[in-house]
């Protein structure tokens, strides 16, 4: 066996001689691998046989059995030999051959694991790896203290993959840096024997040596009634495994601890989340994790939780000390309500250090308390839970509910259980069965607001109900109105249609859409239907009907008409005209800003965005579990608040950016509210049973969940009505609520296979409220024949472009790693393009692994960008690789430190101003090297050429100009966009280009330059309440690079109303610049406005910030260092007492009281401090006047008295 891995179970014989049903184990010699056995077989048998590695006793997938053919075996593969008269010794065979074992290259590795810190498994310790089929041949480590090791025989240089294995529970996501992509232990063999240093059991590196005076801290998470198959603890990035060894489905982590605080997260199924028996929280929010607030001795859990319900009928402690510090068990004190449990001690058991009292006595109904408290020779441990308990106990979660009936369930404490108990719902009342564990369940209606649900015994009992618990509900109508349209020659016809509700409960208003840049005369009215003139100017029009019903909720529907070169409504899965030019911006979680993934922050980046040449951006799951959501409508407080995200997509909207939100449809997380109950009723659970998918009954089999990602992604039941109806609720109330412009669908692939129906349904009721709504759907469309991604969105993923996902042998990582050729990437990239103007979505960088300038080189990232940025399809650019991010540097330096960001511009303004994102693409490859991809992309009369060289070392290529590629423009002026300079070819009938090894050089042809549009615009500050400085008033900003050498000194401008100071500026069309106004040399950067708080102020330095727009401009003029105008100086005193202004905002006449009796003049000023408008009135509480006359903007009104006392107020005109 010299050249074997040798089973632990041993080697084994078995034969004919006993019709091969009995092994024999054979006995490996004293000073080699050569093992025998000595038979007594009947003389002249004719012998078959076969060895063994490991026990054939144990399964086919533990022992490996010879199978070889030769001169040895007979047909069957078996050996054979003849028994004779006389004993024999058989020649030593090799092992599954019928030569004599050739001397072994092999070394003897010894491998090793501690286990110190896990409970080791009666079944024992093993080894597998690649080297032993993933465990066959079994390979039993040895046990020498907690150390557990067994020598292997290996071949030197060769490469290995291996876990240990405790009883049947594998290492798991093993902490540190010793695994490779697929999580597994790694190595390569050395050349000679070598004993490998111990490691901990899911750890790459040593166990540190047990302190006595550390806590032995036990984590536990019962999942009796969850699907969870792992538990893991995360703690300073590194992962502990939960086991459960006596298969009781309470999952256990015993750690040695230091006192102190110890914050963690855990996960279930590998779903991110918080310890669910701990009531300790970082600033009280649950997905923020847990801690243990550490000390020696301590209660580490203390169920029923403080401030929660009881959920068994137990009460439970877990103890934890130190080795040096055992407890007194004559201490132990457990008091229920103030009463002491005689001989508490009883309840104890010290080898899992948990007290735990089943039934326990003196519980009353309502709030309860319980205490618990031990000594130990270091001192004393106590810990007291408040907690309701009730015979008949409610036990929703306390979440705000979003659909019109839910599941109303809990339990029963009290012995006997009755067939059934009772709930009440707003009056209405409802029977529950009662199963054997207690639990009861039914599905009641509940309304917008507060719902009071009580349950009582009988029907009858609801006076004195025996529990009762108020359910929030926020819920979104069901009904909807659909938009139907046509086209008769020169007139429109849009009808509404309602669904779920009748017109008699309807009020309609139709109108233009106030986001529509251009308007259509006579759209009004409250018919059904709104016909209308089509215009003859080329623009893009929104027709808006508010839907309004009676109880007071409001819904809009929206349709889109085009008028440019094909009039038509754009119809539901035809992609929305914006979206030609649009470039997408990818804001990754941590890697935006490591830690502080807020709105705010976000909101902090947008004149980064905009000056980019982004025109959108996607943000991930901001929503309760992120990607793998337990609550899809309520937002992480750690990222804001509903009232923050609305102020970041208006503010973004604001700078022309639209804004993405990502939900996953496909799936849940594994502790989703509405599985759990559905695991204790079953069928009962309605209508959350059928929520998610089962393999088999429901609450009785376990969940379906995603192949690719894992048990954390439990798979959604999209072809339930109630699952389709929440996730319809949840994307419509996003689009209604936050105004967000599309959404991208995780695993929008999984969705769409699994019901394409829904899907189509759900992209109808989407568009029918935002006809622009931009749809990403994950997933490459490649991968998928024969469906059509188009039909349920407008874009999806070009995974195969650039993924690392397996072997990261496609596209540009096999290019790089130079085991794909640039045919095949033609081929990817052609292959990629739909037929229906679908846009396949390209990248140099995804958030799902580290930026390519990390991977493979600054200038592998570069080529990537220009092959991008002008192939066809939707240009995605990661967040921080435009200014060369660090995945590990946190917050991006958006002042680009590497020089990357105007390449980056360059690329982006040329794909948006030539191409947009439908060009065909023409390989040329006359004269071209293998290794170099050149190509022209060609849109709107416009023709670029691109060329990199996908390889390390310098290429040169020369062009026909006359080629059928250029389309007639090869003999013209070439603007070279990577280096910014302009080629003139007009003379020529070649053009050479050099390319140093991954370089890439982009062209636009018969350009100079890529046009840039100016337009003037001219800034105004007022300085009336400013002592302005001998210096003078500059202004200073992002046009200027922020240098004060660049200022701009505004010139002083002085009218009968009030002096001010302005000047003109061209300034680039589109462009997002950031300005402040400075009393003095620029240089002083003390001379400043400060703006910190003010509404105007925008970005981390609290700037003005201007969108240029498309005419000449001159802005409203503001005060210096204030968002306003400024107020009109009155001389005088403070008027006592308070006027009031009503209506304001107002349209016609206003009524101004709160006067004094006295005489006084009243000035209206206009926002640039001119008087509009002088009254006197004689003693009056009260006085009207009408300024339906003047424009809409802000006014400011004064009123002075005779006695020179003064008083103002802001006036609205609308």
């Amino acid at each position: 066996m010299q050249n074997e891995i040798i089973s632990s179970d041993g080697v084994f014989l078995k034969g004919n001689w006993d019709g091969w049903t009995n092994e024999i184990e054979m006995v490996k010699g004293e000073e080699s691998d050569v093992y025998s056995v000595a038979l007594t077989l009947a003389i002249e048998q004719r012998i078959e046989y076969k060895f063994y590695n490991g026990s054939p006793a144990n399964g086919w997938n533990h022992y490996i059995g010879e199978n070889f053919s030769g001169e040895c075996t007979d047909e069957w593969t078996n050996r054979f030999f003849q028994v004779h008269s006389e004993n024999i010794i058989l020649e030593t065979a090799c092992f599954n051959s019928c030569e004599n074992c050739l001397p072994s290259e092999k070394v003897e590795v010894t491998f090793r694991v501690d286990m110190q810190e896990t409970p080791v498994s009666g079944e024992g310790v093993f080894l597998v790896g690649n080297f032993n089929n993933w465990g066959n041949p079994l390979i039993r480590l040895s046990a020498d203290g907690t150390i557990y090791s067994s020598e292997v025989k290996l071949t030197p240089g060769e490469q290995i993959e291996y876990r240990f294995i405790n009883g049947d529970i594998t290492e798991d996501n093993i902490s540190g840096s010793c695994t490779n992509s697929n999580g597994d232990r790694c190595m390569t063999v050395p050349g000679t024997n070598e004993v490998l240093e111990p490691v901990c059991f899911n750890r790459c590196v040593a166990c540190e040596p047990v302190n006595p005076d550390q806590v032995q801290l036990t984590f536990h998470l019962d999942a009796t009634h969850a699907q969870y198959e792992s538990v893991q603890l995360i703690h300073n990035s590194e992962y502990f495994q939960y086991y459960d060894y006596d298969n009781d489905r309470v999952f256990e982590l015993t750690m040695s601890l230091d006192t102190g605080l110890f914050y963690y997260h855990v996960l279930r199924d590998n779903a991110w989340g918080w310890d669910p028996d701990n009531p300790l929280h970082p600033g009280g929010i649950p997905s923020n994790g847990a801690y243990m607030n550490v000390s020696d001795p301590m209660i580490s859990y203390l169920l029923p939780m403080n401030n929660d319900m009881m959920r068994e009928n137990q009460i439970q402690a877990n103890f934890a000390f130190s080795a040096g510090n055992q407890p007194d068990i004559n201490s132990i004190k457990l008091s229920i309500n103030g009463n002491e449990v005689n001989n508490p001690s009883q309840y104890y058991n010290p080898a899992k250090r948990i007290l735990l009292m089943e039934n326990p006595p003196f519980l009353i109904n309502g709030e309860n308390q319980v205490t618990v408290e031990y000594t130990t020779p270091k001192g004393a441990a106590s810990r007291t839970s408040v907690f309701s308990y009730q015979p008949v106990k409610l036990m929703m979660e306390p979440m705000i509910y979003r659909m019109d009936h839910i599941l109303a369930w809990g339990r029963v404490f009290s012995l006997p259980y009755p067939n059934s108990v009772f709930v009440d719902c707003n009056g209405t009342v409802y029977e529950a069965t009662v199963n054997e564990q207690g639990y009861f369940g039914t599905d009641i209606n509940i309304q917008n607001g507060q719902n009071l649900v009580k349950t009582a015994y009988s029907e009858t009992g609801f006076n004195e109900p025996v529990d009762e618990m108020t359910i929030n509900a926020d819920i979104r109508h069901k009904w909807w109105v659909e938009l139907e349209t046509s086209i008769n020659g020169t007139t429109a016809v849009i009808t509404a249609i309602p669904h779920d509700i009748s017109f008699e409960n309807l009020e309609l208003r139709w109108r233009n859409s106030e986001n529509a840049v251009d308007t259509i005369a006579g759209i009004s009215g409250n018919s059904p239907s709104v016909s209308f003139q089509i215009p003859q100017s080329q623009s893009v029009y929104e027709i808006e009907l508010k839907a309004k019903s009676t109880d007071g909720q409001v819904y809009y529907a929206r349709k889109m008409l085009t008028t440019k070169s094909n009039t038509h409504f754009i119809d539901v899965n035809e992609r929305a005209p914006w979206m030609e030019k649009m470039v997408l911006y990818e804001v990754e979680g941590d890697y935006f800003d490591w830690g502080n993934y807020t709105f705010q922050n976000i909101g902090n980046t947008f004149q980064h965005m905009v000056n980019l040449g982004v025109n959108c951006f996607r943000i991930t799951p901001f929503v309760a579990g992120g990607f793998i959501s337990f609550d899809h409508f309520e937002i992480s407080p750690s990222t804001g608040t509903m009232d923050d995200l609305k102020k970041m997509v208006k503010t973004a909207h604001q700078f022309g950016l639209k804004v993405f939100f990502d939900i996953p449809l496909s799936h849940v997380a594994s502790y989703h509210p509405f599985i759990h109950p559905s695991f204790l009723l079953k069928d009962a659970a309605e209508p959350f049973t059928d929520f998610i998918m089962w393999q088999g009954n429901p609450g009785e089999s376990d969940v379906v969940f995603s192949p690719g990602n894992g048990r954390q992604c439990v798979y959604t039941n999209l072809d339930n009505p109630y699952t389709q109806e929440y996730f319809t609720r949840l994307m419509e109330y996003w689009v209604e609520v936050a105004d967000c412009d599309g959404f991208r669908i995780d695993c929008g692939q999984e969705s769409l296979l699994r019901a394409p129906g829904f899907i189509k349904q759900l992209h109808k009721r989407l568009r029918n409220i935002k006809p622009e709504l931009f749809i990403l759907n994950e997933g490459d469309p490649r991968d998928y024949e024969g469906v059509n991604f188009y039909e349920f969105g407008d874009a999806a993923y070009s995974w195969k472009l650039n993924s690392e996902w397996g072997n990261g042998g496609e596209g540009l990582p096999g290019i790089y790693k130079g085991v794909y050729t640039v045919n095949q990437l033609h081929n990817l990239i052609m292959a990629g393009i739909p037929s229906d103007n679908g846009l396949i979505m390209n990248y140099a960088n995804s958030g799902y692994h580290d930026y390519l300038h990390n991977r493979y080189g600054w200038e592998q990232e570069r080529a990537a960008l220009s092959l991008v940025t002008t192939t066809y399809g939707l240009v995605n650019i990661r967040a921080g690789e435009e200014v060369g991010a660090v995945r590990s540097n946190g917050m991006f330096d958006f002042n680009d430190p590497l020089g990357y960001l105007p390449l980056y511009k360059r690329l982006i303004k040329a794909r948006k101003e030539l191409l947009g994102n439908y060009p065909a693409i023409e390989r040329i490859t006359d004269n071209i090297p293998d290794n170099v991809y050149v190509y022209t992309s060609k849109a709107n009369g416009e023709v670029m050429l691109t060329a990199v060289n996908f390889s390390g070392s310098a290429s040169a290529i020369s062009l026909d100009l006359n080629n059928g590629a250029f389309e007639g423009l090869g003999k013209s002026q070439w603007y070279n966009i990577s280096e910014e300079v302009t080629t003139d070819n007009t003379q020529k009938e070649t053009m050479q280009i050099s390319l140093d090894g991954w370089n890439a050089s982009v062209y636009a042809l018969n350009h100079i330059n890529i046009p840039t549009e100016t337009k003037p615009v001219t800034f105004r500050v007022n300085m009336q309440n400013e002592e302005v400085s001998a210096s003078g008033v500059y202004i200073n900003g992002s046009f200027c690079d922020w240098n004060p050498d660049y200022a701009i000194k505004l010139t002083e401008h002085i009218t009968p109303e009030h002096s001010h100071y302005a000047s003109t500026i061209d300034l680039p069309v589109g462009e997002a610049v950031a300005y402040k106004f400075v009393n003095g040399a620029p240089d002083n950067w003390s001379m400043y406005e400060n703006l910190s708080g003010l509404e105007c102020a925008y970005g981390f330095d609290s700037n003005r910030t201007l969108i240029v727009p498309g005419k000449e401009s001159t802005l409203e003029m503001v005060c210096f260092k204030n968002c306003e105008p400024c107020e009109p100086n009155a001389i005088g005193n403070p008027m006592t007492g308070k006027i009031t202004v009503m209506p304001n905002p107002a349209t016609g006449k206003i009524t101004i009281s709160g006067l004094a009796q006295v005489d006084a003049d009243l000035s209206l000023f206009n926002c640039e401090g001119r008087q509009v408008l002088k009254i006197t009135f004689n003693q009056s509480e009260a006085k009207s006047i009408d300024i339906s006359c003047l424009r809409s903007g802000i006014y400011y009104l004064t009123i002075v008295s005779g006695d020179n006392e003064v008083r103002s107020a802001k006036i609205i005109k609308l």
